[in-house]
């Protein structure tokens, strides 16, 4: 079900302009996990999130957010 999510987002989206910006908070191991070296997260959700952007044609924007600022954090 967890995978699902990104999909719909993704699909939801694909008329979107390029770059696609997603948002994670990075701290839900192994789903999303920000590196501190990395300006880009690893993790089985953007593993799918990457797939289902290069489906579509489009790239992706990485947005550090948290829960409480995730639609601000997109919007900016």
């Amino acid at each position: 079900m967890n995978l699902l999510r990104p999909a719909l987002i993704l699909l939801a989206c694909t008329a979107c302009a390029s770059p696609l910006r997603v948002g994670t908070t990075g701290d839900y191991a192994p789903f999303t996990v920000w590196s501190a070296q990395s300006k880009t997260p690893t993790g089985s959700d953007v593993d799918a999130a990457t797939r289902f952007a290069q489906d579509a044609g489009v790239e992706i924007e990485w947005v550090k957010t948290s829960w409480p600022t995730l639609l601000e954090d997109l919007e900016s």
